[in-house]
């Protein structure tokens, strides 16, 4: 059964709208300040903002590598069940959030909450 752990990557410890950095610091293990730029300049390169997840989306899967997983219709608890192992960035609407082998990490349960497209990351 899916857990949640409390992981806060923001290096001021501030509970602040940096989902999409914190979540891709934590998977593709490159430095929370090293993502932002990326993400930055990727937006730049997309003409879109940092936060759109057609900019992030790209990021994910030509940047770290992410491979796309379909999750409509089932909650990221429901998701880290089916995928007990391995690990994964889910966006759910307006948030990018953890899983590794089962566990949730964020600064926020949303296990019960809906997600509609997964990313596997592999190292």
């Amino acid at each position: 059964m899916a857990k949640f752990r409390y992981y806060n990557l923001n290096p001021n410890g501030e509970k602040v709208s940096d989902c999409v950095t914190r979540a891709i610091s934590l998977t593709s293990e490159i430095p929370y300040a090293e993502v932002r730029r990326k993400l930055r300049y990727t937006a730049r390169l997309l003409d879109c903002t940092k936060l759109c997840p057609t900019c992030y989306g790209f990021f994910i899967q030509e940047v770290i590598g992410g491979i796309p997983k379909n999750c409509e219709e089932m909650t990221v608890g429901d998701f880290a069940d089916l995928h007990p192992q391995g690990t994964y960035l889910i966006r759910i609407k307006g948030h990018l959030t953890v899983i590794k082998d089962s566990v949730c990490y964020d600064i926020w349960d949303c296990l019960d909450r809906e997600c509609d497209l997964a990313w596997q990351i592999s190292h």
